[in-house]
């Protein structure tokens, strides 16, 4: 948003300046600014010098008045702030300058002769100009011309270029820097933080910055006094490092997930992993603190993205994921769950080895941009996407392969697989031969050897040749843990499997542990618009077969009477589009059922959020094999949405014993439906009446 400028003086065709110096006790040192800054061969008509005094004084404003008198100088202004602080005071600054350009000195640093004409001499509308970076030291005046900045400066003389990650060494500090009032806008330094103001000031004007120009005039120059007790020299603390750079990182995930506005997400992520380099700094230091500070920034709602791989990279575990993110898998997603999860009991980041599932799988970035938060090294191996033996077999191997290497350097003391796909076992396998001490820790999402009552054979030959009975042996005889999702799931296991002397050695190593939701903030990685508030909108994410499972619900809603039938919306994500349709217009339901297709997983989750309930169903599978070893994958997500949950359950289900659940509802047992559809209607009026009286007693 660009300024009112009506109430300053009109800006002419000539390229102008406002020069803003925030000045606490700066008696010392002033003087030296301002002679730098008198001295310009500029004319002095087209810049002014706005010095802001802030916070408890010293002797600078005497000073100050008479270096400006005896000087008889017009274009420079004193005034002051009662609040201490450099963002208070170049707010200030910024709110009285008149000029089309800006620019910051700190009052200890001074610039060159020819600084503030070779600046305007490159500017541009909607640009930043920056000048050479010279570092002078305190006491001896010596200027040393090698630093990051000016490295970068010097290798990039003359260039333009509005690439953010590749110019973001510049837009780390204000010094240096000709900024155009209209990149500036309504945005103003954030006061309330005690360090990094000058990163998060950057990243917020980032949207609008249309070219980074660096000057190549070899002649302009900033010069930086180094001082014991600048900021950028600070003693490592839990004050600095930690919490003024967590509370950075909370500031810049704010415009991460600004979603009306084009902020470049992986500039904000580089800005966010240079911040989180003092977190590293600090741990490496005080590695006991390290559980500390995740539970730290695990408990903080505003940061959502936080680059725990880069900091905590002294201890790996090996993970062989077959489907893993990008690729939009449930099998996947699990796993990403289950990485996450870890690393938030016992600190430890994730190597992934998975393969390439493209040609069958869609692929979901965000998935990614969660995942690296907890993985180190994530490499992918390409074979052929297939179930049969040979492809699981040649994945196995290859992904063994890269392990033997990367232990080479990390020595893995635990390695962890997943099935659905098989190959992740097999590879764990190959590993674990290799390396017996190594914990192995394998999990099955379903049973694998039987599937709703029948044998699933690689051949025709005895167990002992069968791909899927070996899938499910080396887990049981060679893995230290085994991983469960549900008890049903276990018992259904055990009961079929052939080698019943393994029976008590399975349930001695294994656990049963439900998949996992993550936190809430997570649920706000993507936003969605809201729904309809007056009315009940039940959500339902999953296939759509007309002859069972979620018919059922819509059998039994287009027979209920108003006003119970016309204050529900249904909206159902499938990827069933066609038959939903042709279903809904047979049945006259089009204008109560809004249909969608699948969309990615955070989507997902935002919308999960917003739904008043929740609709999940069971797998049916009793009749065929005399119990239900399914727990809905989704049921783990809306669990964390914080809405409602109704589930179509068949009795004694791993869903059907779930407390959390608020309605249930029988398999092909309409009355029960019936009654929950009662019983949501008659919830939401509760609510509504609670709200309206609110309303009614606050503006009394």
């Amino acid at each position: 948003m660009r300024d009112d400028y009506s109430h300053r003086k009109e800006i002419t065709t000539q390229k102008n300046v406002s020069v803003i110096i925030p000045t606490y006790k700066g008696e010392d040192y002033i003087l030296r600014c301002l002679e730098s800054l008198n001295n310009q061969t500029l004319d002095k008509k087209r810049y002014e010098v706005i010095i802001v005094l802030n916070g408890e004084k010293d002797n600078s404003e005497d000073l100050i008045k008479e270096f400006i008198n005896q000087n008889q100088l017009e274009n420079f202004i004193l005034t002051s702030s009662e609040k201490a602080g450099a963002s208070v005071a170049r707010n200030v600054g910024i709110n009285i300058s008149k000029n089309e350009y800006i620019t910051f000195v700190d009052d200890d640093d001074f610039v060159s002769k020819g600084y503030l004409e070779g600046m305007l001499k490159d500017a541009k509308r909607n640009s930043i100009v920056c000048s050479l970076f010279v570092d002078v030291k305190e006491d001896s005046e010596e200027v040393i011309d090698e630093n990051y900045i000016n490295t970068f400066i010097l290798d990039n003389l003359g260039i333009i270029d509005n690439d953010l990650i590749k110019m973001r060494p510049l837009l780390s500090s204000v010094a240096g820097k000709l900024v155009h009032r209209d990149v500036i806008g309504d945005i103003r330094f954030r006061d309330s933080l005690k360090s990094g103001e000058d990163v998060v000031f950057f990243t917020e004007i980032s949207k609008d910055i249309r070219n980074i120009i660096i000057t190549d005039d070899l002649k302009v120059a900033y010069h930086r006094v180094l001082r014991s007790n600048s900021v950028s020299r600070q003693e490592v603390s839990f004050e600095f490092n930690i919490s003024q750079r967590l509370t950075v990182i909370k500031n810049l995930n704010e415009f991460m997930f600004d979603f009306g506005k084009l902020y470049n997400r992986e500039f904000i992520k580089l800005r966010i992993k240079a911040q989180s380099k003092f977190i590293k700094d600090y741990i490496d230091k005080f590695p006991k603190d390290k559980m500390k500070i995740i539970k730290l920034v695990q408990a903080e709602e505003k940061i959502r993205y936080f680059p725990f791989s880069y900091i905590f990279n002294d201890e790996r575990k090996l993970v062989f994921s077959y489907c893993f993110p990008p690729y939009n898998d449930p099998s996947g997603i699990v796993a990403m769950k289950r990485i996450s999860e870890d690393f938030f009991e016992n600190g430890v980041i994730s190597d992934v080895i998975q393969n390439n599932m493209e040609n069958i799988r869609a692929i979901d970035n965000s998935l990614n941009e969660f995942a690296e938060m907890f993985i180190g090294k994530q490499i992918e191996v390409m074979t052929e996407p297939y179930f049969k033996p040979k492809f699981q077999i040649k994945y196995a191997k290859r992904a063994y392969r890269i392990a033997k290497n990367l232990n080479r350097k990390y020595n893995y003391k635990e390695i962890y697989s997943r099935v659905m796909w098989p190959g992740s076992h097999f590879a764990a396998f190959y590993y674990k031969l290799r390396k017996p001490k190594t914990h192995w820790k394998a999990e099955f999402s379903d049973p694998v050897l039987y599937r709703e009552g029948k044998i699933r054979k690689s051949n025709r030959f005895k167990f002992i040749d069968n791909f899927w009975f070996w899938l499910e042996c080396i887990p049981y005889i060679f893995a230290d843990e085994l991983v469960y999702t549900n008890e049903n799931q276990r018992e259904y296991m055990i009961s079929y499997f052939p080698l019943k002397f393994l029976k008590n050695k399975i349930l001695k190593k294994s656990v049963i542990k439900n998949q996992s939701s993550l936190e809430n903030k997570y649920y706000k990685y993507k936003n969605n618009p809201e729904l309809e508030n007056n009315k009940i909108n039940i959500g339902y994410f999953g296939s759509f077969y007309k002859n069972r499972d979620i018919s059922s619900v819509f059998e039994v809603f287009k027979n209920l009477s108003d006003p119970i039938k016309t204050s529900f919306i249904f909206y159902v994500f499938t990827n069933n589009i066609d038959e939903l349709k042709d279903y809904l217009t047979v049945n006259n339901l089009n204008e109560y059922v809004k249909v969608n297709s699948y969309v990615d997983y955070f989507d997902f989750l935002n919308l999960s959020s917003k739904f008043d309930v929740l609709l999940v169903n069971d797998a049916i599978t009793k009749e065929k094999i005399g119990i239900n070893p399914y727990l809905p994958s989704k049921y783990s997500d809306y669990k964390g949405s914080q809405s409602d949950i109704w589930a179509i359950i068949e009795e004694g289900s791993p869903l059907s014993k779930k407390t959390d659940v608020k309605y249930f509802s029988s398999v092909g047992n309409k009355e029960s439906i019936k009654e929950v559809y009662k019983s949501i209607y008659e919830e939401f009026n509760r609510k509504r009446l609670y709200i309206e009286t609110n309303k009614y007693l606050n503006c009394r």
